[in-house]
């Protein structure tokens, strides 16, 4: 049994039962037994409780911890840190995995996570646009992907809880193959596991989770933690700053955003096709009959707008990409789309449009399989789902150069691009591929997607 003390902060630990608990100010927060341990792919789950363990007392010029090794039957260490950092008292969890042979490890769960069940509280989880869930809630709580990082389940990688006016919040310092799992029991516990995925199919690398604690605690409080945090690590980039690299975001402000369409193409045998409504499955609109109607908008007092266009590609919305030139001919093609950029521009509204470098078109011009995201089990995603037909996914490493030629193609059209949603890049897991041509981790598969 080992203690830590950094002020108003103390930490009992004891790494043979993997057992914590800290206590601050008036709260007390514990691990729950037995949530760490090795999920392997062949269904296995070995409980860190079942390996062999040595533990010793370390102190640095900067933190004071213990360190512990985990031997496994199998060959597996695991070597692991809890440490607080004298400048900060921030409590600092580190796990470093060896021995795990290529493509064995599906998922680490370490370290366990805080047991929480009082009866006033909250968790602050970063669902989409953010969640408050209160302690005991009554209904069940799901998740999107299980608690994949920079997706619809975690947008940022960092989380809290707060009871009695004391909190924390939890942030991932090696969020790219890091699992935020929250399990809710209705009534009950939240519960926020902590998982680490391989990179290109091994552990690889130490990863990290700091977790500070604060009185006074609020979820206004947590929100602000974040943004210093972000502050320091030189990544917070303002709306401000935003504006002064890109003077249409400051259009932005204020401003409707028109959602609208010109083509619809469904190809048979896809989740959305009707074969009892023809017309459902192909229909367009011309693109000199939406600046007729932006005109209209203007004269009854719309001043300022933001067009999102989807389906100006050559065969209609989701159809063709990376391949999507040129605009949709029956709709009045390039000159047409270049008419409505321009009379956007007449009317002072910003022209954005629906582009995608995600899904990748078996029956795009230059499709080519090769060329598509390849998991560590040489496998590559099949989906027969969306209006196009049969995709799977182009490689994020490579989409950049698809997205150049395709805004150049635009500007050798004469047509003025203002906005762009590149579908689904803000919305979709980041992923790593294996393809020795292109193999990418998920950090660079993220990197990729910013540039």
């Amino acid at each position: 049994m080992y203690t830590l003390h950094y002020e108003d902060l103390v930490v009992i630990y004891n790494p043979e039962s993997v057992l914590l608990e800290v206590k601050y100010l008036n709260e007390s927060w514990k691990w729950k037994e037995g949530k760490s341990g090795i999920e392997y792919y062949d269904g296995g789950l070995i409980g860190f409780e079942q390996a062999k363990c040595t533990s010793s007392r370390y102190s640095t010029g900067v933190e004071d911890g213990v360190k512990a090794e985990y031997v496994f039957d199998n060959g597996v260490v695991c070597y692991t840190k809890v440490c607080i950092e004298r400048a900060t008292g921030e409590i600092r969890l580190r796990i470093y995995v060896e021995g795990d042979e290529y493509n064995s490890i599906k998922m680490v769960y370490w370290p366990s996570p805080f047991e929480f069940c009082p009866d006033k509280g909250y968790s602050v989880l970063p669902y989409m646009q953010g969640v408050l869930l209160p302690a005991k809630w009554p209904k069940e709580v799901k998740q999107y992907t299980g608690g994949l990082m920079y997706e619809r389940d975690n947008y940022m990688p960092m989380f809290g809880q707060v009871k009695g006016g004391v909190g924390y919040i939890a942030i991932y310092e090696t969020p790219y193959d890091a699992n935020s799992i929250v399990s809710h029991t209705p009534n009950g516990e939240t519960l926020v596991v902590h998982g680490w995925r391989p990179s290109l199919g091994k552990m690889a690398y130490e990863r990290e989770i700091v977790i500070k604690f604060l009185k006074d605690c609020d979820y206004n409080l947590i929100a602000k933690e974040y943004r210093n945090y972000v502050k320091l690590q030189g990544k917070l980039v303002t709306l401000r700053q935003k504006m002064e690299k890109n003077p249409n975001v400051a259009k932005l402000v204020g401003t409707p955003v028109i959602h609208t369409a010109i083509a619809i193409y469904i190809k048979p045998g896809t989740h959305y096709y009707d074969p009892d409504r023809p017309e459902h499955n192909e229909h367009y609109v011309s693109f000199y009959k939406r600046a007729e109607q932006l005109r209209k908008l203007k004269e009854m007092g719309v001043e300022k707008a933001y067009l999102h266009l989807d389906g100006w590609g050559k065969r209609g919305y989701d159809n063709l990409h990376p391949d999507v030139f040129p605009p949709y001919e029956k709709a009045g093609g390039a000159e047409g789309m270049k008419y409505l950029a321009n009379t956007c521009k007449e009317l002072d509204y910003v022209f954005g449009i629906h582009d995608q470098y995600h899904d990748y078109y078996y029956d795009a011009e230059s499709f080519d399989i090769e060329n598509a995201i390849t998991d560590t089990f040489g496998e590559r995603e099949y989906v027969n789902y969306w209006y196009g037909g049969e995709q799977t996914l182009l490689c994020t490493k490579l989409a950049q150069y698809y997205l150049k030629r395709n805004y150049m193609i635009f500007k050798e059209l004469g047509i003025d691009i203002e906005g762009s949603y590149l579908d689904v890049f803000g919305v979709v897991a980041i992923r790593e591929c294996a393809h020795k041509e292109h193999m990418m981790t998920r950090r660079e598969s993220a990197e990729y997607r910013i540039k």
